[in-house]
């Protein structure tokens, strides 16, 4: 629900580093999937949870972490395994990113 609040789009790649600190994006075919970045989860108890238990299991303080990244898929979707480092992250707070936690949330026929 938090991350519907910031709105999903079409998952895309972030491709040149603009001087303003931006950068410009494209879609792929290897990303299908539609993709929001939970801002709220931050400030939202159930949120505030997650980011405790991740850093928990990690050992890393939630200071180095990115807001954490929603992921929707439908039928025949995917998100073709790529690389997360990306140079115009190095000065970002959170400095590359060193590992990637994944959580699936997803409701199951019985």
């Amino acid at each position: 629900e938090l991350a519907e609040e910031d709105g999903y789009e079409e998952s895309d790649d972030g491709g040149e580093y603009l001087e303003d600190g931006t950068f410009v994006t494209y879609l792929i075919p290897g990303r299908t999937s539609y993709n929001a970045w939970c801002i709220k989860c931050n400030d939202d108890p159930l949120g505030q949870a997650v980011l405790a238990r991740i850093e928990e299991m990690t050992q890393i303080n939630r200071n180095h972490f990115e807001h954490l990244q929603m992921l929707r898929y439908k039928r025949k979707q995917h998100y073709h395994v790529h690389h997360d480092y990306d140079y115009y992250t190095v000065p970002r707070q959170p400095g590359p990113r060193i590992a990637t936690f994944f959580l699936y949330l997803s409701d199951v026929e019985e």
